[in-house]
């Protein structure tokens, strides 16, 4: 049984936070760092256990969350209310009550179209370690062959909306900025269908978070394939 390791201790030692202000300084997409809340951030990495010396221990103790390229992007930080959740309940990790989003997982990021980035614990047949996404339009995994402080790096740069470019209509920047910080775009008809492949047509509605991810999980299931191998990055 793994000892549990004060706040103290994983915030002790050099911190990558000044390197991921760096990355921020030099993006070549808008980013927005959300302030922190010290309590909450205490709370939160003493539930995640990992350390300020990585960039997820760095970005979670050190903001509320991140948000990339116009909003599109979104990294969990602490939280804030009623702007983004916190990694933590996303993940169950608060309550013992609480389930995670997805199991033998860590979720730490999501797009506005409901496409879920995560950690690979045991539950997807790629590297331990390993940042893989659940894509809205092909509802499978894709496998980026990133850890998550290079995925980190990669975002902030013009990589990003290459990667998502198929997935973009005419006005989407005006669109996505004017949403609540909480709520992605849930899109009829849905991405995955034949009609869906015509975006710049589709319904686009704002919901919460939870509830356009759940949504995204429920039609992997059942109508795509939750856990197949799709291309990488």
């Amino acid at each position: 049984m793994s000892t549990i390791r004060s706040v103290e201790e994983l915030t002790s030692g050099d911190s990558l936070w000044p390197t991921i202000t760096k990355w921020v300084r030099q993006a070549n997409v808008t980013i927005d760092v959300l302030p922190r809340t010290d309590s909450d951030a205490e709370r939160e990495i003493a539930a995640l256990q990992v350390t300020t010396r990585s960039a997820l221990g760095a970005i979670v103790f050190e903001s509320g969350g991140i948000m990339l390229d116009h909003k599109w992007l979104r990294l969990l930080g602490t939280g804030l209310k009623d702007v983004s959740p916190s990694i933590g309940h996303l993940n169950g990790l608060l309550d013992s009550s609480s389930a995670s989003l997805i199991p033998g997982t860590l979720v730490f990021a999501w797009d506005v179209l409901g496409g879920i980035f995560v950690i690979n614990e045991n539950r997807l047949p790629f590297r331990r370690g390993n940042v893989c996404y659940f894509a809205p339009d092909s509802l499978a995994w894709m496998d980026t062959q990133m850890g998550h402080a290079e995925f980190c790096k990669w975002s902030f740069t013009d990589s990003l909306p290459r990667f998502f470019h198929h997935l973009r209509w005419s006005n989407w920047a005006a669109q996505v900025t004017t949403i609540p910080a909480d709520h992605g775009l849930a899109l009829y008809p849905p991405l995955f269908s034949k009609e869906g492949t015509q975006i710049e047509n589709a319904a686009k509605k704002s919901v919460p978070t939870l509830d356009l991810l759940r949504l995204q999980i429920h039609y992997g299931k059942e109508v795509g394939n939750f856990d197949s191998i799709e291309r990488t990055c």
